[in-house]
């Protein structure tokens, strides 16, 4: 699907109920804005200002606002010639998973004197990640918002789950002590979700309470991963039906788990369920596809069936060399899973050209 920039029905009406807001009162007000795109992002700013509003773009970063006082100050400033300030890059400065939390407390501690002091609409600018990540590290904050609006695009899929792709080296990199202070986190926010928590929402933090758990690496932790994937396929099915990327991404994270857990043959019952979906989505030539047939390859291989796994390495090695071309590490990891493959077959020579061919890459 390619990229679309044109303002939809549902755009539209949200930036009516950005416009009523603006028009309702003036001071200090709380707008949790989500986009996907900045050229989009962009594109709705400049709408904004077509409602005869003053507004300002302020982005952000540690450099130049190494402290939240800094940031604070400065809206401050603003307001008091714009009546609209649209914080951007957000997700960057806050950066709520590094020990470093100062900008993410400063939202807490600092409302009352942000609300007092900003005499303008606060525009947060942030991705979805971002949005969930503020309302469980920023909740008193995130409470005080007057409304969530959405501006995303339909923008083709690459990522195929938290555990497939950067996320699963996010997460593995992430020291217990922080994993388990965000398991804490988000189960307590579960706890008591807010009204307007939207399904979509939902379904993201339950996919990210499993690759959490996931990564515990113990018996208890893959128990409770896999029940809250199973919580976010139950949500992506009824909100979006059976064959739908969604529900691919969680087929492939509850195969990953029953991999993790050593069912391999079940974890193959799943990686086959999200592969007929990508499938019939994307065709054959794709990057979901390629990561469907890898993860096929290493349930086989995982079962001992070498050579059934070659078939499904090699199905995606065409992919991706389609894709990519020779130079990329998706193809050096299916060179060195083919050589895996061939060395347990008992064909070294074999196995040692694709060892080769990985470490070209």
């Amino acid at each position: 699907m390619a990229d679309s920039r044109e303002l939809t029905p549902i755009h539209k009406e949200e930036l009516r109920r950005a416009g009523r807001l603006l028009h309702a009162s003036i001071g200090f007000r709380l707008v949790i804005a989500e986009f996907n795109d900045p050229q989009f992002r962009k594109k709705i700013i400049d709408e904004i200002n077509g409602f005869g509003v003053k507004s300002v773009v302020l982005e952000v970063n540690r450099a130049e606002f190494p402290n939240f006082y800094d940031f604070e100050l400065k809206i401050a400033e603003l307001s008091k010639i714009y009546n609209v300030i649209h914080v951007v890059d957000l997700d960057t400065w806050l950066n709520m998973d590094d020990k470093d939390d100062r900008m993410v407390l400063g939202f807490n501690y600092h409302r009352e004197s942000i609300a007092n002091t900003c005499k303008a609409s606060l525009f947060l600018w942030m991705t979805e990640l971002g949005i969930y990540s503020f309302m469980t590290t920023v909740p008193d904050m995130w409470s005080w918002r007057s409304a969530v609006l959405t501006f995303v695009i339909e923008k083709e899929k690459i990522s195929t789950s938290l555990l497939t792709d950067k996320g699963y080296d996010y997460l593995e990199a992430m020291p217990l002590d922080r994993r388990l202070t965000r398991i804490n986190e988000l189960e307590k926010f579960l706890q008591t979700p807010p009204s307007d928590l939207g399904n979509r929402l939902l379904s993201q933090l339950y996919n990210e309470l499993g690759s959490l758990y996931i990564h515990l690496g113990t018996k208890d932790g893959l128990k409770k991963g896999m029940d809250y994937y199973e919580k976010a396929l139950n949500i992506d099915i009824d909100m979006y039906g059976e064959e739908h990327p969604s529900a691919a991404d969680d087929y492939n994270n509850i195969g990953l788990a029953w991999n993790n857990m050593g069912e391999s043959k079940k974890a193959l019952e799943y990686y086959e369920k999200a592969l007929k979906i990508d499938l019939k989505i994307y065709g054959e030539n794709h990057p979901n596809v390629a990561i469907g047939y890898n993860n096929i390859g290493s349930a086989w291989y995982s079962m001992g069936e070498s050579k059934k796994a070659l078939e499904y390495y090699e199905k995606a090695l065409k992919i991706d060399l389609k894709i990519y071309g020779e130079n990329h590490p998706n193809v050096a990891t299916e060179y060195n899973n083919m050589g895996n493959a061939w060395d347990i077959i008992g064909e070294s020579k074999k196995s040692l050209e694709y060892y080769e061919k990985a470490l070209e890459n």
